[in-house]
């Protein structure tokens, strides 16, 4: 029995973090087909120029909340994955994939989050890559 409440305790820990979460991401493959399926990057050239780095980093201050957004090159054949990391005067925020099969292609992925001003007031934000492809 005491091992039923400590999981269902486990469980409503886990999922209140989950519901206060000061933020939203949303990650996307940009190269998508209009059938779903990847499509090669048609110039190898700048994936290797570019290679694992943040391009077209924007931040857009709204009213009630903070949008970050940017681009990664990256194998097709990955999901990006939200990965938000807090300090007492930073948010760090990491582009990361979930893992899968590996693909022959490169597509370009858009990382969007959205923080509540209200819950980044007084912090920096840091785009950090920690993979490399």
């Amino acid at each position: 029995m005491r091992n039923f409440i400590l999981l269902i305790l486990s469980f409503l820990v886990f999922s209140c973090a989950e519901l206060n979460k000061d933020y939203a991401f949303k990650g996307k493959d940009i190269n998508k087909a209009e059938d779903g399926s990847p499509m090669h990057h048609p110039n190898y050239d700048s994936v290797a120029k570019y290679g694992p780095e943040i391009r077209n980093l924007e931040k857009q201050v709204l009213t009630d909340s903070t949008v970050i957004k940017f681009n990664v090159y990256s194998d097709c054949c990955q999901n990006p994955m939200d990965d938000v990391k807090y300090s007492n005067d930073t948010i760090y925020v990491n582009p990361s994939f979930e893992s899968g099969p590996l693909c022959d292609s490169y597509c370009e992925y858009l990382f969007e989050y959205h923080f509540s001003n209200k819950a980044i007031k007084n912090k920096n934000i840091i785009v950090r890559l920690n993979y490399v492809d």
